[in-house]
């Protein structure tokens, strides 16, 4: 299933709400949820930055960011 655009309310349509908690406190630590066996798997999400220059400190790091610490997993490095 792909979807184009992600909210809060898309986990609580499939009841990864409860599941997964994502960091409750920030520490600036690398953060990183695992599938719970038997369980509904995360939603993997790829940033895809299109004709945007992926420079440092540009905004769609800082949505990525907010994406991560919110509990989706973006594989990045």
């Amino acid at each position: 299933m792909q979807h184009t655009s992600t909210f809060s309310r898309l986990l609580q349509k499939f009841g990864l709400d409860k599941l997964y908690q994502g960091e409750v406190q920030v520490s600036g630590a690398e953060f990183n949820i695992e599938s719970i066996s038997g369980k509904p798997a995360v939603f993997t999400c790829y940033l895809d930055a299109g004709l945007t220059r992926t420079t440092t400190g540009n905004k769609v790091f800082g949505a990525m960011k907010g994406a991560a610490d919110g509990g989706l997993s973006i594989p990045h490095r």
